[in-house]
């Protein structure tokens, strides 16, 4: 499958078969649509957004209400 950076699919996805799936980029429309995400800008406010890396064990699965 592939879909273009506004989000429209140009491709379908090829179901059962078996190959490659090749699509032709136009690099302009990729540049716009990296403008809009500023992630230097309002995205860039760890007041709203925190990322954090928890490197301590942790249960693979939880199931709850089982």
């Amino acid at each position: 499958m592939v879909i273009a950076p506004g989000g429209e699919v140009v491709s379908e996805p090829m179901g059962q078969e078996q190959g490659i799936l090749y699509a032709d980029v136009g690099l302009e429309p990729v540049a716009i649509a990296l403008r809009r995400l500023d992630v230097v800008g309002h995205y860039e406010r760890p007041g709203i957004f925190h990322f954090r890396i928890d490197r301590g064990p942790m249960r693979p699965v939880v199931f709850e209400g089982a």
